[in-house]
């Protein structure tokens, strides 16, 4: 129970990651109703979440997963881990002339954060379910640090990317500042490789 109940707080956190704020009382009326239909979904979603800690009857993470989601979970980490393998070759883009620059927005579709199409497109969301229907404890507390570990890190992974992006572009910017956000963002990738590994092999899904 204690672990469905960080669950519920580890899908909100993971809503503030993806762009939900607080309602401001002086926000325009339009775009509070907006703002307020979303939360109300996210908030319904989440207490869906807890529900399922409570009252389902308890399983094996590797029983919970759709073919589909395992499709989706190895492909992503096989993706990201080629992305990580093959890093020049996937964040540099070469002319005939042999000069080359740095095209770090393309981490980002590697995360799943460009596209629906993307394998790890939200993938949050179908940990938070399994880790509401694990049949133990100590699996549901790997789900939830691992999935802390992953929000984290890709995260953090996409906004460096997309810093180094604008490196050329902002002011005291250049080739030094788009490889120096570049490698942190490499960096970000890594961890965030790793915490999603422990996620597909708590899971069970075969690599």
């Amino acid at each position: 129970m204690a672990w469905a109940l960080r669950l519920l707080g580890v899908a909100l956190a993971t809503v503030a990651v993806d762009g939900f704020r607080p309602l401001m009382m002086n926000a325009a009326p339009k775009a509070s109703l907006d703002r307020r239909a979303m939360l109300q979904g996210v908030t319904s979603a989440a207490a869906a979440v807890l529900a399922l800690g409570v009252q389902s009857p308890a399983r094996a993470a590797s029983s919970l997963l759709t073919p589909n989601e395992e499709t989706r979970l190895r492909k992503g980490y096989n993706n990201l881990n080629y992305l990580l393998d093959n890093w020049d070759k996937e964040t540099m883009k070469c002319n005939k002339a042999g000069g080359c620059v740095r095209t770090p927005d393309n981490i980002r579709v590697y995360l799943g954060m460009r596209s629906i199409e993307d394998p790890l497109f939200n993938v949050e969301k179908i940990f938070l379910r399994v880790g509401a229907e694990v049949e133990s404890e100590e699996q549901g507390d790997a789900l939830e640090a691992a999935l802390n570990e992953w929000s984290r890190h890709s995260e953090q992974a996409s906004v460096m990317a997309y810093t180094s992006s604008w490196g050329e572009a902002n002011p005291g910017g250049g080739e030094l500042q788009v490889n120096r956000f570049a490698k942190k963002a490499q960096d970000e990738c890594i961890m965030a490789r790793d915490a999603l590994k422990v996620l597909v092999d708590v899971c069970g899904v075969s690599l």
